[in-house]
């Protein structure tokens, strides 16, 4: 996951991102997302951006360089969010594979997220804003423990292993069902 400012500069990024890069996640901060793009990614990567800017939120695909030299495709979810009076672009990688492996995707997203109730789904949202059990609590007004049961119930119902997995899905679910988005 990473947060864009609108000059594409990466203003936040996850463990999980560095990992995929082989970079520091401090060496990531305030660098152009543009810099890990594959050469061949520029020219249609700008043009997605401006179509990204007008529609609100995108999927695709695009061609990644990581520090190694190694190419990978990360298929990813993007969508604008509001954090602190800020205007970012947040990028979630749904998948991630070496440039030559072809795609394997399984079932529709969209069904597995529309099980959640509107309570797991206002959770889940949340989480992928990077919020806390603590602070999801204040914000909704429950406690800390039923938000991990909704998570927890959450990540059941959609077969995700992991709390990362469970935002994939649902942001994979926002960009494939129009009526997932809220």
């Amino acid at each position: 996951m990473i947060l864009l400012d609108e000059e594409r500069r990466i203003v936040e990024a996850n463990s999980a991102t560095a990992v995929m890069l082989g970079v520091a996640r401090e060496a990531i901060i305030g660098r152009s997302v543009d810099s890990f793009l594959d050469a061949d990614e520029w020219r249609s990567f700008d043009t997605e951006w401006r179509a990204f800017r007008r529609l609100g939120d995108f999927a695709g695909e695009r061609a990644v360089v990581r520090a190694d030299g190694v190419r990978v495709l990360v298929q990813y979810a993007a969508w604008w969010t509001e954090l602190d009076s800020r205007r970012l672009a947040l990028y979630v990688a749904l998948e991630v594979r070496p440039r030559d492996h072809p795609v394997q995707l399984a079932g529709s997203v969209a069904h597995e997220v529309q099980t959640l109730s509107p309570r797991e789904r206002e959770v889940v949202g949340l989480i992928a804003l990077g919020l806390r059990a603590h602070e999801i609590a204040g914000e909704l007004e429950i406690a800390p423990s039923t938000v991990r049961s909704h998570t927890r119930n959450a990540m059941e119902k959609c077969g995700a292993r992991s709390q990362a997995q469970l935002v994939a899905l649902f942001c994979a679910s926002r960009l494939s069902d129009p009526s997932a988005r809220q």
